[in-house]
Formats: C-alpha cells, sequence, structure tokens
C-alpha cells in the first residue's frame, strides 16, 4: 500500500459530536498499530474506544476558534482526524494529535489532513507551531520531517502506559 494515492474523494472539515465514535475508534485502533513494540502490549490491548469517545465529546464540546478538530474523510468515511490549538505559549499553535485509521496510510491523505491542519492554525492567528512525537515511532518523524517540521532540541518524558515515555518536539514556522 505505500506510495498508492487516494483514488477517492477526500474532504477535510471540523469534527462534530456524531463523529466522537469513530474518531475514538481510530485513535485507539491507530495506537495499536503505531506503538506496537514501543508500550506494553497489555497497555494496548486495554486502550478503551469508550473512554475516547467520552475524551472527544469532551473536546469538540469545548472546541473554539482557537481549539478544534479536523476530520479528513475519504468517499465518505471518517478516515483520520487532527487536534489543533495554542501551545503553553498563547502565540504559538500546536498540532495535539494527528492520526489515520491504519487502513489509510500510504495513500496521501496524511499530507492533506497536515497541510489542511497548518492552514488552519495559520488562520488562527499562529505563524508558527510545534508538536509532540513519541521519539521511537520513526514513521511519524519520517511525515513529519518530509512537511517540512524539523526537531528544535525540545525533549520531555510523559508517563504513557507504565513507561516514561520519551517525546521530541517538533516547530514548523508558516
Amino acid at each position: 500500500m505505500e506510495g498508492l494515492k487516494s483514488q477517492n474523494p477526500v474532504m477535510i472539515r471540523d469534527a462534530t459530536l456524531a463523529d466522537a465514535e469513530w474518531l475514538a475508534e481510530i485513535h485507539v485502533r491507530s495506537w495499536q498499530a503505531v506503538y506496537a513494540g514501543l508500550f506494553p502490549d497489555e497497555f494496548l490491548a486495554g486502550l478503551s474506544v469508550e473512554r475516547r469517545a467520552e475524551g472527544w465529546r469532551q473536546f469538540i464540546s469545548t472546541s473554539s476558534d482557537r481549539s478544534v478538530g479536523l476530520v479528513i474523510e475519504e468517499g465518505g468515511r471518517v478516515a483520520g482526524f487532527s487536534r489543533l490549538g495554542c501551545a503553553d505559549d498563547p502565540t504559538i499553535g500546536e498540532v495535539y494529535a494527528i492520526y489515520l485509521h491504519p487502513d489509510y496510510w500510504g495513500r496521501g491523505i496524511g499530507r492533506q489532513l497536515m497541510a489542511s491542519s497548518e492552514a488552519r492554525l495559520k488562520g488562527m492567528g499562529f505563524e508558527e507551531a510545534l508538536l509532540w512525537v513519541l521519539e521511537g515511532n520513526t514513521l511519524a518523524r519520517r511525515f513529519y520531517q518530509a512537511a517540512g517540521w524539523h526537531a528544535d532540541g525540545g525533549l520531555k518524558i510523559e508517563p504513557i502506559g507504565g513507561i516514561d515515555a520519551n517525546e521530541v518536539r517538533y516547530r514548523k514556522r508558516f
């Protein structure tokens, strides 16, 4: 599937409450695929679509002109999402998350979602943005680098799934 282009129409729109279950399903399935071997199997197997859906409902309900979820659909099916808003520094935007369902990897729609996410952040008034990525997530790191993001030296450790996860900060000016 690597390198295949999408043959179906793609649409990017704001997330709605009706999307919560699909977004949660994508979130869980993508974590289980991309983080296999990076987090304990028990942790990944125990990820809950129901808990993620509740988190999505809360996020969507509180979205504003400075915090939004975007959905990408291919052929009328929800294929992925991004969550965007302010970083800790309110002058800098942040891509909190960007994920595609594994069935949609390698088809070019992730690049479209990232480009729309960047355009939305720019439209929110941000001239630069950051994102955090798990140090061992080489697939995502290559994706971000290909999109013009660069590691800026920022590092943090987050307790996730019973381990201390090393995260690397990426940054991009618009």
